[in-house]
């Protein structure tokens, strides 16, 4: 009679063969997964970005929803800030401060050349020129940063 030794040893076959061929090539590419393609040397994780922040008397900040700025109002600002130099004999002092995608931007006013009243009507008077637009901050007395 003959004994069924082919039956019970091809399940040890099967294993055999995925231990020597099939598990090695799924563990280096697993390995090789991991491996980054992307080479950081000491310096690049050394860099680090500085924002540099600056303080503002005064700001008006041009922010948008999905849609832009109102270039109208930060053109009408522009025009008034030099118009009001012009009036006073003076620079103005600001910082333009780009931080958007679709041109968000934030003007800083150190105003440190202009008298105190000078400062009340200037703050005032852009209030009432940018009151009617829309997507327009002000404040006062606050550190703003290079965002970009």
């Amino acid at each position: 009679m003959k004994t069924h030794y082919n039956v019970h040893k091809k399940p040890f076959l099967k294993i055999t063969i995925f231990l020597k061929f099939v598990a090695p090539i799924l563990v280096m590419m697993f390995l090789g997964s991991c491996y980054s393609s992307k080479r950081i040397t000491k310096n690049e994780t050394s860099k680090k970005v500085v924002r540099e922040k600056i303080f503002c008397r005064f700001y008006i900040s041009f922010y948008s929803i999905g849609s832009g700025i109102d270039g109208k109002g930060k053109t009408e600002l522009v025009n008034f800030i030099n118009e009001f130099g012009a009036r006073h004999h003076t620079v103005i002092q600001h910082n333009v401060l780009p931080w958007g995608k679709e041109g968000e931007t934030d003007f800083c006013f150190t105003m440190s050349n202009l008298s105190r009243k000078q400062r009340k009507h200037f703050i005032a008077d852009c209030k009432i020129l940018l009151s009617s637009h829309k997507h327009v901050r002000f404040g006062e007395n606050e550190y703003r940063k290079m965002r970009r």
